[in-house]
């Protein structure tokens, strides 16, 4: 993943590339401009994912480079349990994303929502993702710096969202 916290994906292909690793690697990314294809195959990327994942597309790419065939799932596994879980976690989700904008962490708050964007579209939690998205791309613009006020407005936003579903979870 070119955006993971810690390491982001360009440096782990880096490192893998020094330590000899010699399979296909793919950058799975949500910043699918042509430019940016085009940077990541340069560098020696096998082929690039878009976000959120299409796992057609992803188990035919999969297929594609293992030496044994693979049987494709028919169906589509339960994951009920992935999504209650990831709707649980945004309590936790909220009181940080508060945080990071009381005390101005922008960095956090641009990976905190980066990760809450992928995993809402994993999940099909489309608004979340949404808000989530409008947040996500107004902290990466290299071309306008935004106002404390349009971040707070879109962070709320996002909240508001992560509330809506844990709300709804809970009454359930």
């Amino acid at each position: 993943d070119i955006q993971m916290p810690v390491m982001d994906g360009l440096s782990a292909f880096e490192l893998l590339k020094k330590c000899g690793f010699n399979k296909p690697i793919f950058a799975l990314t949500a910043n699918a401009m042509s430019h940016e294809i085009d940077n990541y195959l340069a560098m020696g990327f096998t082929g690039y994912l878009s976000k959120p994942i299409e796992k057609e597309t992803f188990y035919r790419t999969l297929a594609s480079h293992l030496s044994e065939p693979i049987m494709l799932p028919l169906a589509n596994p339960d994951i009920s349990d992935l999504v209650s879980s990831f709707i649980a976690s945004f309590d936790d989700e909220i009181k940080a994303l508060a945080q990071h904008v009381k005390e101005k962490n922008f960095i956090e708050l641009q990976q905190d929502s980066h990760r809450i964007l992928g995993a809402a579209q994993i999940f099909s939690l489309t608004n979340v993702a949404k808000a989530a998205m409008n947040l996500d791309k107004v902290l990466l613009a290299k071309d306008q710096q935004p106002t404390d006020v349009q971040i707070t407005e879109l962070v709320n936003q996002l909240i508001e969202q992560l509330s809506q579903h844990l709300s709804s979870t809970t009454t359930s």
